[in-house]
């Protein structure tokens, strides 16, 4: 009879390697008492419908170990990664240099032709780095809209999700309406800085539109 009850440890890494298979889908873990599924964690890019990649994840376990899932168990976290889309702005390059104590990350962003650069000079702690990344970003969008003193980078972290290791930032808008608080993550593939910069791209692309450019 098929169930959600898995036969061991074995099938759980089955099933895990499997879903992690599925398209679009970057990392998985399942998290079972007593060989019982009681919640799967997925991250995936945001290529794809989440109920789509729920559906697959229910295939797959049918199909290749004979389990049954149910959908309200898997949790879906997606990463922004379609931030090169034509029409959005993009990271094109971040640069570090060290100079004694102090540190200094410089971003550029891209927007076809158009280029926009943002600095962020401190204290070189590898905490502070990020947060420069960060700023450096920021600077570097409010070049693009023509606005100062327009976003605060209120955390920057760097975190495991799902076994992998991302950077999640807190980003906020500051108007004379007040406040908007945005949130954004990003995988970090290549250096610590770049995934600062894209995380805080996440948070902020899809607001920029309704910002404006002035």
């Amino acid at each position: 009879m098929m169930s959600e009850v898995l036969k061991g440890a074995d099938q759980l890494e089955q099933l895990e390697e499997l879903i992690r298979q599925v398209q679009g889908i970057i990392s998985a873990r399942i998290i079972a008492e007593n060989e019982e599924i009681k919640e799967i964690h997925v991250l995936a890019s945001n290529i794809r419908n989440p109920k789509q990649i729920v559906r697959d994840i229910e295939t797959v376990a049918l199909v290749r170990l004979g389990v049954t899932l149910d959908h309200r168990k898997v949790s879906i976290v997606q990463l922004q990664e379609d931030l090169e889309c034509e029409g959005r702005i993009k990271l094109n390059s971040i640069t570090f240099k060290r100079s004694g104590q102090q540190a200094e990350l410089t971003v550029e962003l891209a927007l076809g032709e158009e280029l926009f650069t943002g600095q962020a000079v401190g204290p070189s702690t590898a905490a502070n780095q990020l947060r420069l990344a960060g700023k450096a970003t920021a600077a570097a969008l409010e070049k693009y809209l023509g606005i100062e003193n327009l976003l605060v980078i209120e955390d920057i972290s760097r975190l495991t999700l799902g076994g992998r290791q991302v950077v999640a930032a807190g980003v906020a808008i500051v108007s004379d309406r007040g406040e908007e608080a945005m949130f954004g993550i990003a995988a970090i593939n290549g250096d610590i800085w770049e995934a600062a910069g894209k995380a805080v791209l996440a948070a902020v692309n899809r607001r920029l539109g309704k910002i404006g450019k002035s």
